[in-house]
Order: structure tokens, then C-alpha cells, then sequence
């Protein structure tokens, strides 16, 4: 590596430096000032954060300490000036962990342990003993092939992003000789800032913004007056971060409909917001996943000439080129649709149409869209559910290699049914590698039935699957998710069913048949209606295992969050966070994902 010493003078140096460590932190001897900062919260070597070890690993990145030196003579203060570091690999690894002694490459088995590299998380190192270490920031992706490190092998303090895990060398050296290790004074996030005492109304977004690896949950407050605020809760984590304060935004969180995805703006997630100034003025505003600090506006609309709600959003990879695209279908009146798309990779166009319909004959309000890979292209297509009246159901399909001109699947003139009697999951419930939709209908009188589209058997129809005339319960007391629980070798739907009276029952459809289901879980005492809560999925533990996190209003204010691990079922539902002064109802809260 550039600027490395070789072999025989870099072992000499390790030995120099453990003699010279503590003779130059007393001195103090330094290269820059560094003024306290209030997120620094350990002490010399106490227990951190892995939060605040990425702070200070970014500290000596955006404050670059000095030159590396190569004998062990160069020492520069931390964030908060309480010790000096020594400048080289293992230093700023000291200085990121905040630790109270001057390790080397060699020792570094003294204050760290070995884990699993699969199981690197921010502020895990990996150790090669004889030449070099490398700080952990992130999974650049969710299947762990890549990541961002930081690194101080040579000047400057650089943050080396997107590395694939299998490089033949990291910084110059044999990928085979690094070792993933875990310093034992390391600690998780879920003692940070509980954030308890601000208000209110919540778009929830869920996707993987830091990318660790983990699902996080973004959640956007109306301050009221026209103010925003966002506070993330990454996963792993129970609190809620605030991020973003944006007290002079001036529109309400009505006048916005929030995506997430991989549009291309940072290694994980971001967030992009579709924003209706009103008289017929869209702006379309991107949240970068690094760190969802203040956006920016990437689109402007001035003349779209259509209100928000006469448009419905989807996402997905329709080109299949790895990002995600965004698919905006509006209403422009009279039966006239039209559709545009902004494919991920090519911000720069715009929203690009696709598709216009001026006969569609039908408003949007008839139709319920869902987005997945159907096996009608490479990529993701759109599946749309358009009522035409009098119990007659069409299934169209917009295939997503172009999203033009969409075709007629299935037409069921004898559905009997209007689309409000349905509920719609997806998912791979067969465990074949395409999207399956399973629609539940309300037959009337506490009659259930279900229906599914499986992915590779179009040509199949809607095949019944469930039939439950003594249900008892109407459909819109369930509320419905789907994803891999755990109960099959695909995915499985829960439906959370309102007895009433505050008694509310987990159901679980497993995917291999999605026939009769269980009641897994049984509350009671639950003591609120299903109305009082909201519902999201994710994987926030990163065992393999979908997560359901329930967001309840428990009156005057109050709410409070209750998670069901996929691999913890027998646990029940567990509370994870309590804000007994949030402040708002939870009816100002909506999910988008």
C-alpha cells in the first residue's frame, strides 16, 4: 500500500508505538484544534455507541488530522479533544473506538473478539495482524456482497465505498488475511434519545436507509403551521432519531405521497416525496438514504395541472437495470388516464411517459394497483384491478419492460362483488420465484373468501383458496401483511382481526396453501380498536425473518410500539417503544411504502 512501511520496518513500528503511545497522549501533543461536540457522549474507554464510533470515524474524515506517519511519532486530539490518537490504521481505529490505549494491528485481539464477517455491523473492524486494519461503516447492499470502510493507511483519512466482500485485496492487502473482529466495549443504539415529546403526524416509510442491512422505519411529523420533521428508527434500534427539522416547509403532510426504494442517490434507500403546491404544481423532492437530511428538489412540475389525489404511485425495478422506478398513473378527467415513469437511473429525464389512455372510459378510484415480478418481464411488471361496475372485474397487466399499452389478463363479469369488498397482498406464497397476489373478499354476512393469482399460472385465474361463510367478521375489521413469518417456505399473510370490544386476534395464512387459517396470537385485553393502530413490515433485526411493527394511539396523545419478530412468534407481540407525550392522534399518521 502507498505510503505503508515494508514488512521488517512495519513490525518495528508496532512494537515502537505501544512505548510511545502513552508518553505522547500525556504530552498532548496535536495537530488540530478539535472543539467538543454534544453527540459525543463516552467516555475513554467506556462503553460507545456504534452511532458515535461512526461520528468519530467521520470527525477525522471531514477534519483531516494530519499525515499518516509510518514510525509512530504522529499523534492528533479526538472530536472532543479528551486524548490524542496516533495517526496510522490502528490509531484511528483508537481514536473511532475512543479507547484508553494505544493498540496496534498485533493486539488488536486484546479489546476485540472474533465474529463472523456476514455479521459485520458499523464500527466492526477487519484486523489483518501483520499489515493493516480497516473500520466497518456498511452493507452497501441487503445480500452483504459490498461495503463502505473507512481507512488510514496512507494520507489522507479516506472512505473507501462500495467494495465488493470477495476484492482479492482491501487497501492493497490479501482479502484472505482480514479478519472481522467486534471491540468489546461496543454497544447498539437502543439506548439513544427516546424522542417522546414531539408531535405527530406520520407517514411511515420503511426501507433500508443507512444500509446495514437492517429495515429502518422513517416516519414524517406535521409540526402544524406548514412544519416538518423526520425521525428515523433504524433497525435494530427502538428509538426514533430525529434527522431533519424543516420548521418553515409550509405545506401540510396531506399535500404529500411519499415512495421508497433504490433510486440512486446514495448506497441504501432514499425517500422521494411527490409534493402539491396546489394549482395544479407538483414538485417531486428526493431525501438522500445516507442521511436523510435536508432534500432536495429534483423535479419541478409547474404545469402537471392535477391534484395529488387524482394520482396513485408505484414502485419497482420495471427495466431491470437494479434501481427502482417510480410509476405515477393520474386521472385527467373524462375516462382519460394517463401514465409516466421515473426510472432510476435516469433522474436527469424526468417523469417520462409511458402510456396515455384518453378512452380508459373509468376514473382511478375504480382501480387498485399492485407491483411486483409477475413473469410477464425480465423486470417488474403492474398488475391493476379496475371495477367496472355492476360486480364485473377486469385484471390488466402493464409489463414492465416498456409500461405501455396494458393488456386484459383475466375478466371476471361474475366477480359479483364492487373492488371495495377486497383486500390485496403480494407475495411469493409458493415459493417459486414470482410475485403471487392474494386477494380476500367480503361476500356479505361475515363470509369470507380468498383468491390467488399465482405468479407462473396466469392462465389459471384467480384459484380459490380459502372459503369461510361462518367468519363472522367483516372485512374491513382485518388488517392484512404479508412477507417470510417463518410459518412456510414462501411467504405467509397475517391478517389482525377486531373482534371488538378491544379484543384483537393475529391470524396466519401460511404461504404453501394459504388455505385455513390459525390464530397465532390471541389479545384480549388488547383494549383498542384496530383503527387505533398502524401497521408496517420489515426485517429489523436481520435474522432472514420478516418483522411486523404495530404503531398504536393508546389515547391522550400517547403511543406506543409493539413488534412481532418472524423468528420469535412464541414471544408474542413485544413492546419496543412508549411516547407518552407524542402528543397528536394517530389518524395524522400514513404509511407508504
Amino acid at each position: 500500500m502507498k505510503g505503508q512501511p515494508t514488512m521488517q520496518t512495519s513490525h518495528l513500528r508496532r512494537i515502537l508505538v505501544g512505548l510511545l503511545g502513552s508518553v505522547m497522549a500525556v504530552t498532548g501533543l496535536t495537530a488540530l484544534a478539535a472543539p467538543a461536540q454534544a453527540s459525543f457522549t463516552s467516555t475513554v474507554g467506556g462503553k460507545i455507541t456504534r452511532s458515535e464510533v461512526m461520528e468519530r470515524a467521520q470527525y477525522w474524515l471531514d477534519h483531516q488530522p494530519g499525515p499518516y506517519t509510518t514510525d509512530g511519532s504522529g499523534y492528533s486530539p479526538d472530536p472532543t479533544g479528551s486524548r490524542n490518537y496516533r495517526r496510522d490504521c490502528s490509531g484511528y481505529v483508537d481514536m473511532a473506538w475512543h479507547t484508553s490505549t494505544d493498540n496496534t494491528t498485533y493486539n488488536m485481539a486484546n479489546i476485540s473478539n472474533v465474529i463472523s464477517r456476514s455479521d459485520l455491523q458499523p464500527g466492526d473492524i477487519l484486523n489483518d495482524e501483520q499489515h493493516h486494519v480497516i473500520l466497518f461503516k456498511r452493507w452497501t447492499d441487503s445480500s452483504h456482497a459490498a461495503f463502505d470502510y473507512y481507512s488510514f493507511g496512507s494520507t489522507p483519512v479516506k472512505l473507501k465505498t462500495n467494495i465488493s466482500i470477495s476484492a482479492a485485496e482491501f487497501d492493497g492487502h490479501p482479502n484472505s488475511e482480514y479478519i472481522a473482529r467486534r471491540y468489546i466495549n461496543i454497544i447498539d443504539d437502543g439506548s439513544a434519545k427516546q424522542v417522546d415529546d414531539d408531535p405527530t403526524s406520520a407517514p411511515s416509510v420503511k426501507a433500508d436507509f443507512n444500509g446495514d442491512g437492517k429495515e429502518d422505519i422513517a416516519v414524517f411529523n406535521d409540526m402544524g403551521n406548514g412544519g416538518l420533521r423526520l425521525f428515523v428508527q433504524y433497525g435494530g434500534q427502538t428509538a426514533m432519531q430525529q434527522v431533519w427539522d424543516a420548521p418553515n416547509w409550509g405545506m401540510p403532510i396531506t399535500s404529500l405521497r411519499f415512495v421508497a426504494g433504490h433510486f440512486g442517490y446514495s448506497s441504501g434507500s432514499d425517500i422521494v416525496g411527490f409534493l402539491d403546491y396546489g394549482n395544479g404544481h407538483i414538485g417531486v423532492w428526493v431525501w438522500q438514504g445516507n442521511s436523510l437530511g435536508t432534500p432536495f428538489r429534483a423535479i419541478d412540475l409547474p404545469s402537471w395541472s392535477f391534484p395529488i389525489t387524482s394520482s396513485r404511485f408505484t414502485t419497482g425495478d420495471y427495466n431491470n437495470d437494479g434501481n427502482t422506478d417510480i410509476a405515477v398513473v393520474t386521472d385527467m378527467g373524462g375516462g382519460h388516464l394517463r401514465e409516466h415513469v421515473i426510472y432510476g437511473g435516469q433522474w436527469n429525464l424526468g417523469l417520462q411517459q409511458v402510456w396515455d389512455a384518453p378512452n380508459w372510459g373509468m376514473p382511478i378510484t375504480s382501480l387498485r394497483f399492485v407491483a411486483g415480478h409477475f413473469g410477464y418481464s425480465s423486470g417488474s411488471d403492474i398488475v391493476g384491478f379496475l371495477d367496472y361496475g355492476n360486480g364485473h372485474l377486469g385484471v390488466w397487466v402493464w409489463q414492465g419492460n416498456s409500461l405501455g399499452t396494458p393488456f386484459r389478463a383475466i375478466d371476471l363479469p361474475s366477480w359479483s362483488f364492487p373492488i371495495t369488498n377486497s383486500r390485496f397482498t403480494t407475495g411469493d406464497y409458493n415459493n417459486d420465484g414470482n410475485t403471487d397476489i392474494a386477494v380476500v373478499t367480503d361476500m356479505g354476512g361475515g363470509h369470507l373468501r380468498e383468491h390467488v393469482i399465482y405468479g407462473g399460472q396466469w392462465n389459471l385465474g384467480l384459484q380459490q383458496v380459502w372459503d369461510a361463510p361462518n367468519w363472522g367478521m367483516p372485512i374491513t375489521s382485518l388488517r392484512f401483511v404479508a412477507g417470510h413469518f417463518g410459518y412456510s417456505s414462501g411467504s405467509d399473510i397475517v391478517g389482525f382481526l377486531d373482534y371488538g370490544n378491544g379484543h384483537i386476534g393475529v391470524w396466519v395464512w401460511q404461504g404453501n396453501s394459504l388455505g385455513t387459517p390459525f390464530r397465532a396470537i390471541d389479545l384480549p385485553s388488547w383494549s383498542f380498536p384496530i383503527t387505533n393502530s398502524r401497521f408496517t413490515t420489515g426485517d429489523y433485526n436481520n435474522d432472514g425473518n420478516t418483522d411486523i411493527a404495530v404503531v398504536t394511539d393508546v389515547g391522550g396523545g400517547a403511543m406506543r410500539e409493539h413488534r412481532i419478530y418472524g423468528g420469535q412468534w412464541n414471544l408474542g407481540l413485544q413492546q419496543v417503544w412508549d411516547a407518552p407525550y407524542w402528543g397528536f392522534p394517530i389518524t395524522n399518521l400514513r404509511l407508504a411504502k
